[in-house]
């Protein structure tokens, strides 16, 4: 299934010390991209998020918990560093940027495509993009 629509993308850069064990965040942004199509080979629809969700995100912890599950709905079954097979839908922009959110958290970033018909869709290029690799 091809999608195609405005088009957003959001990126995490982060420096891991192994000796540490400690991540740092160089760069966190948001670009816009223009008009871009992706290749999806199914949707999770995702309803509009409830405020006290979002507050609930304030705990690493419980981002990181929430973030592997969202992942694991549209990520590629054979290794989740690629890029994701399924994208979420929504009607809600902040659901849509909050799902992105969650998704760069996992992998280093996600797109939002903004369709003709006002839905959003999250998908992202997967970890390997990201990294660089």
């Amino acid at each position: 299934m091809l999608i195609g629509g405005d088009t957003y993308e959001y990126v995490h850069k982060i420096q891991f010390y192994p000796t540490l064990r400690v991540t740092r965040l160089i760069e966190r942004y948001g670009k816009h991209l223009g008009g871009q199509v992706i290749s999806v080979r199914y949707l999770v629809y995702m309803p509009p998020m409830p405020t006290k969700v979002s507050r609930m995100l304030a705990d690493i912890d419980v981002k990181d918990y929430i973030a592997r599950l969202a992942l694991a709905a549209i990520r590629d079954r054979t290794n989740w560093k690629n890029p994701t097979e399924g994208a979420f839908e929504t009607e809600d922009e902040n659901t849509a940027v909050f799902l992105a959110d969650l998704i760069t958290h996992m992998v280093g970033g996600a797109w939002i495509v903004i369709s003709p018909e006002r839905k959003y869709y999250v998908w992202s290029k997967g970890y390997y993009h990201y990294i660089g690799a």
